[in-house]
């Protein structure tokens, strides 16, 4: 299955924000106040601001000779 598009909520967006943009590096799509989009490979993901604390468990697939 290829997800090219996925929408998580969080409570703490501006974390978020910091680790996929920093601590990933990946390229930041959008963002507006309540939400923003990385990409990553060929699927947009968007973090949307939410009040209460939400728990994903998901992982990406890295070839071996792209882990750095």
């Amino acid at each position: 299955m290829k997800i090219e598009k996925l929408t998580l909520y969080t409570n703490q967006l501006a974390a978020q924000r910091t680790f996929y943009t920093q601590s990933l590096e990946l390229p930041l799509s959008s963002e507006i106040p309540d939400s923003f989009t990385v990409q990553v490979g060929l699927t947009q993901l968007t973090l949307v601001t939410d009040s209460q604390p939400w728990r994903y468990h998901y992982g990406f697939l890295i070839p071996a000779n792209q882990i750095k």
